[in-house]
């Protein structure tokens, strides 16, 4: 049997505050807040800032049920907003505003190189019809590999990075405009 609740349960939570970050590491970062009244579960929102302006957001990836701390694992030298929001248990669900995000950027470990550009990008194969088919690049000469590459390509009709890979190659057929 299902049973209506008082008015007063579907009431707004209030907004998550004080939120802020601590033990940050290379790897890993912990966001606590102070708890908002009521029976609620919060919804963590992470949001990759990018050095391009192309930031990658991770929508609620976590929902704690009860407290006010949760750790997440982070890639070295990154930079992250993270902000919440409180939402009620039961129907009809009512969100809270989101929090005001926090900054947090992760410590590149000690003694890190990055990596010097790729080199010797060139177009390793071609079809028939004289198109590309295959862009190849030579690994970095200096620091660690990425872990990925990002493909940006320089022309008006595109705008920002089209993909990532962690390969030394990218098919030619898969980008947006004719590279023959």
């Amino acid at each position: 049997m299902l049973e209506a609740l008082p008015a007063a349960a579907a009431e707004r939570p209030d907004k998550p505050t004080n939120v802020r970050v601590s033990d940050v590491k290379i790897d890993s970062f912990t966001v606590t807040w102070d708890p908002v009244d009521g029976e609620v579960f919060y919804e963590v929102q992470r949001v990759l800032r990018r050095p391009n302006g192309h930031n990658t957001v991770y929508p609620s990836s976590v929902r704690v049920m009860q407290g006010e701390t949760v750790t997440y694992s982070s890639l070295w030298g990154a930079t992250w907003d993270v902000r919440l929001q409180a939402r009620t248990w039961w129907a009809p669900v009512m969100y809270a505003e989101w929090s005001d995000p926090v900054t947090v950027s992760t410590p590149l470990p000690d003694g890190y190189v990055p990596p010097s550009a790729p080199q010797n990008l060139r177009v390793a194969e071609r079809n028939e019809r004289n198109e590309a088919e295959l862009i190849t690049w030579d690994r970095p000469t200096q620091g660690l590999d990425p872990l990925t590459y990002t493909i940006i390509i320089d022309h008006p009709e595109v705008s920002g990075p089209f993909d990532t890979t962690t390969q030394l190659s990218y098919p030619a057929w898969a980008l947006p405009l004719n590279t023959g």
